[in-house]
């Protein structure tokens, strides 16, 4: 639009999801603080235009440059329910031409807790993500610093996890060839907290960022804009339909399954060898314990087979060394959860396993009765006489 002489504000007055009116959230006095933050000059025109608002924004445009502003909400409901709208704007942002830059404002009048631990953390990616927090620290005691790192927003989010299910939506961890790997679900709240961490990490991701969608509640992709955006900031996309998990089971023995590793996340939480506690995660694999060839010449129906495949009580985070040592049978897993090895090798080689393997018997919480089901199935054809105590 033309470049007017003063700050002009467009905005969307429709709410989403509920009747009412932006104007009476975006007030005039609202309207010149944001005005006055951004461009120095607190006397503005305004226009508002009947559409429904996507993103809680105020457009403002002022000498050629397009200020895209997202309003906090007044009355902070839920952790979840606070940032469903903000990714929104950062994509409409991320796809427009033209000078332009992202903003979040905190309206004046907000209530309720909103500077606790996973506020912090998603100020935190917004930053990251290059937006301008225009007053968000007048209402916080502590500054706001950008992840420098993608192992800076794993260990955040991980120190944020609860033992409620749906908090815990996004996992965050390394792949084999050192890309920085989410795993998201694509349902409700979770699809708004998996965009904006996926656009945060695009920032600072050197080796490269890999979506990998889970599908939930019929939701099979992100919304579109959310997935140009994340395409147009250089993320590559995957989508975990049964239609890939189907061809993978099929074609692979090895089994590169998001939906088994995103399982496998759910129930450890992050990457981490169970014999030796290894946390390299360019290193830690899914290994299964009743393994796919197996589930194969089960005779069982096929999605039998794959749910079998696909279930997290049928794994665990191995190095590749104790997933090639447990899949050669060098080592064997006793259903008490204790590790053993084959009594027929060397004494330097013996020496190698125990120097390396420092959890040599699982903990109870592990042992879960579907999971030793699947152990009692993988040593069907092993004899545990055959091995050793560790």
């Amino acid at each position: 639009m033309a470049s007017p002489l003063r700050p002009h504000f467009v905005i969307e007055e429709r709410y989403q999801k509920k009747p009412g009116s932006y104007r009476t959230l975006l007030t005039d006095e609202v309207l010149a603080d944001i005005s006055s933050r951004l461009t120095g000059d607190p006397y503005f025109t305004v226009t508002f235009e009947p559409q429904i608002n996507v993103g809680r924004l105020a457009m403002l445009y002022y000498r050629g440059k397009s200020f895209f502003v997202s309003v906090s909400e007044v009355e902070v409901q839920s952790r979840n329910s606070s940032f469903q709208s903000f990714p929104s704007a950062l994509s409409r942002y991320i796809l427009a031409n033209g000078e332009k830059e992202i903003c979040y404002y905190v309206h004046p009048a907000i209530r309720g807790n909103f500077a606790t631990g996973y506020f912090m953390f998603m100020y935190r990616l917004m930053k990251t993500a290059g937006v301008n927090l225009m007053n968000v620290t007048e209402h916080v005691a502590q500054p706001i610093l950008p992840f420098a790192a993608p192992e800076d927003v794993i260990a955040t989010k991980d120190a944020l996890r609860t033992k409620k299910a749906s908090n815990n939506s996004t996992y965050v961890t390394r792949g084999s060839d050192g890309a920085t790997e989410v795993y998201g679900k694509t349902y409700g709240a979770s699809k708004y907290e998996t965009t904006l961490i996926c656009l945060a990490l695009a920032q600072i991701a050197n080796a490269g960022l890999r979506l990998y969608q889970i599908e939930e509640g019929g939701l099979k992709v992100l919304p579109k804009q959310s997935r140009l955006a994340i395409h147009a900031w250089g993320g590559t996309i995957e989508a975990s339909t049964t239609a890939f998990e189907t061809v993978e089971f099929r074609e692979r023995n090895s089994l590169r399954s998001i939906r088994f590793a995103y399982n496998l996340l759910e129930k450890f939480q992050k990457k981490r060898c169970a014999f030796c506690a290894c946390a390299i995660p360019q290193i830690v694999q899914g290994a299964h314990v009743w393994p796919v060839a197996a589930i194969k010449q089960s005779g069982l129906p096929f999605k039998e087979q794959l749910d079998h495949a696909l279930n997290g009580h049928n794994g665990l985070w191995l190095c590749e060394n104790h997933h090639k040592l447990l899949d050669s049978a060098t080592l064997y897993l006793h259903t008490s959860g204790r590790l053993l090895y084959r009594h027929s090798l060397g004494a330097n080689d013996t020496q190698f396993i125990r120097q390396t393997t420092t959890t040599v018997a699982l903990p109870p919480a592990v042992l879960h009765p579907r999971f030793l089901d699947y152990l009692a199935r993988r040593n069907s054809t092993l004899s545990a006489q055959n091995y050793a105590a560790i």
